[in-house]
């Protein structure tokens, strides 16, 4: 499940006006896919993830809403058996900008999410268990916006991020016995990408 959350700090991302002042509704959507074939293993691996969500500017330059996806990673094996992982992450973020020129802005933002999400082997006869996880995610980060035309910017944002994951498996009778583990994981990430902003009517 990690893997298929990573991936989703360098999507692009489209947000919705150029005003940052109160009152702007901003929406966001992002969607990556990649597919990868590993020739010495013959692995042949597919990632997709689809996030979406709503920026509320309550104050000039502020900007929270709430943030909702879906990732899904699928590893099929030399055997013929495939590895599925789907993971569901929702929570909410913020952002504050820094006017430093005429077409850029210094910003700020913060995150917080809760996940959930499973690992199953898809095999012949049926694997009756599966792998569950939950836990929570959280970033920090600041970063540069420059708009290199009136409605399209160059953001890059270096940003610190952390995992808490609490795993276990179960079957049909409820989670198994002395399988439960937690576990923390944390790193720098850098998010290069482009914004475009489109004007809100008057």
């Amino acid at each position: 499940m990690k893997k298929s959350l990573t991936s989703l700090l360098a999507l692009f991302v489209l947000t919705g006006y150029a005003q940052i002042e109160k009152g702007t509704i901003a929406p966001a959507g992002s969607v990556s896919l990649s597919y990868k074939a590993n020739s010495k293993t013959d692995q042949k691996i597919f990632d997709f993830t689809l996030a979406l969500s709503e920026g509320f500017f309550v104050a000039n330059n502020f900007a929270i809403g709430p943030t909702v996806g879906y990732a899904v990673n699928s590893t099929k094996q030399k055997s013929g058996t495939t590895d599925l992982t789907q993971s569901f992450f929702i929570g909410p973020q913020l952002k504050y900008y820094v006017k430093i020129g005429n077409k850029a802005y210094v910003h700020f933002f913060g995150a917080m999410f809760g996940n959930f999400g499973s690992f199953k082997q898809l095999s012949d006869p049926p694997n009756n268990t599966a792998l569950s996880t939950r836990g929570a995610i959280w970033q920090l980060g600041t970063g540069l916006s420059i708009f290199l035309h009136p409605t399209i910017a160059l953001s890059i944002s270096p940003m610190y991020r952390g995992d808490f994951t609490q795993s276990y498996i179960k079957n049909k009778a409820g989670i198994i016995p002395g399988t439960q583990s937690n576990a923390i994981t944390h790193g720098f990430y850098l998010n290069i990408g482009f914004a475009i902003y489109l004007r809100k009517k008057k």
